[in-house]
Order: C-alpha cells, then structure tokens, then sequence
C-alpha cells in the first residue's frame, strides 16, 4: 500500500484481507496475524494517529537500513550461501538441510521457515505451548548475557512477548526457551508501562527436544 493511500483505499484493502483472504479468526484466520492488521487499520484510520506514524516512518526505515547491513541482510542470503541466518556461521548441510538442523555455534534453527507448509505436527506442538512463558533471547553473537522476556501470544507465525529491552524494527533475534527454539524479526515494539511490547515474525522455529543452552541448564 502506497504510504499517501486514502482512507477508502485502506478500507477496501482491510476488508479484503479480513474477509476475501480470510485473515480473520472467525474465518479460520490466525490471532496473532488479525490483531497486527487490527492494529494498523486503527492507527492509518486516525487523522492524528497516522500523522504521528508519518513522523516516525523516516525513523524506522533508517534503523532497519542499519540492520539490512547485519542481520537481515544475511537472513535473506543465509540459505543459498549456506550460513546461519542469525550468527552467520557456515555450515555443510547445504541442499540437504533438514527441519531439525541447529547451528553448530549459536544453536540457531537453520531451517528456514515456510508459512505456507507446515507439517500437522508443528500445529499439534503449538497448541501445547502455552500463551505466557519465559523466554531468554539473544540479538547478537555473542552474547554473554541474554536478555529475558515472557511471551504474551504466539501462534506458528510469531509471537508478541513483554521485555525489559527495547528492539528495532527489523532486527533479528536468537529465541531460547523449554517449547521451542527460533531466529525471529522484529516487526514492532513499543513502551507499555515499564515494558517493552515486542511482535517478532518467525524466521525459523524448532519445537524442542532434548538440546538448547534454556533446557539443559536453565531448567
């Protein structure tokens, strides 16, 4: 959508998805999906609201050109160049890396993530995890100390999660925790109170098993 588009545009493009496309819950849309375009039809809706959006728009694009030349960047390339999407560490699996491969050195999914193919197992897996539980993450390697958050909704998509730490658009980031291991991208983050409110789009996802620094030594 174009960044000038009028308010009818942005309706007709809302109902599209929400109806036509079917992205709403009631249509066997997902949540997490549904509250983000909730979110922006809100924002873009509200002559005031958008204003302040446009103010920042400059702002978000710079810090995300800034992570195109890190790890974004590399995410994009990761798997014809065979590297890990978040530490960039090559590997040799090459054409035959499989769903369950991890990174030999920051233990990152190296699968890259296909929301239009998922197995019946990865659902089954997801409706067991619960919505509220920690997470430790990780938004560079190495990193010594890594910060820790709880998640608030997540879905085979994504997840929204409450942080101490403030996060750019656009940046990726290593997610550890006892249900599950992910490379993610950051898509929003704002204060609320006196946490950060993050939505991260998947990059990767691995449901855990018996490896992970969270589930050998944290629990």
């Amino acid at each position: 959508m174009q960044p000038d588009a009028p308010k009818e545009i942005i309706r007709s493009s809302y109902r599209t998805m929400m109806q036509k496309l079917r992205m709403h819950p009631d249509l066997g849309g997902d949540d997490w999906n549904a509250s983000l375009i909730n979110e922006a039809y809100e924002v873009l809706t509200n002559t005031q609201h958008r204003a302040a959006y446009d103010k920042t728009r400059p702002q978000v694009d710079r810090s995300y050109s800034k992570a195109e030349n890190t790890n974004v960047a590399r995410s994009r390339v990761a798997l014809a160049n065979s590297e890990c999407m978040f530490c960039g560490l090559a590997h040799d699996h090459a054409e035959k890396l499989l769903p369950q491969d991890l990174c030999e050195r920051c233990d990152s999914p190296l699968y890259p993530l296909d929301v239009t193919h998922r197995e019946e197992s990865d659902r089954r897996s997801i409706s067991r995890v619960p919505n509220n539980h920690s997470i430790v993450f990780t938004t560079y390697w190495p990193q010594p100390n890594p910060s820790i958050g709880r998640t608030d909704d997540i879905s085979l998509n994504g997840m929204k999660f409450f942080s101490q730490t403030n996060l750019e658009v656009g940046q990726l980031i290593n997610i550890d925790s006892p249900m599950l291991k992910a490379v993610a991208r950051i898509v929003r983050c704002k204060l609320q109170g006196s946490e950060w409110v993050c939505a991260a789009e998947f990059m990767s996802l691995r449901f855990a098993r018996s490896r992970g620094s969270f589930v050998a030594e944290r629990v």
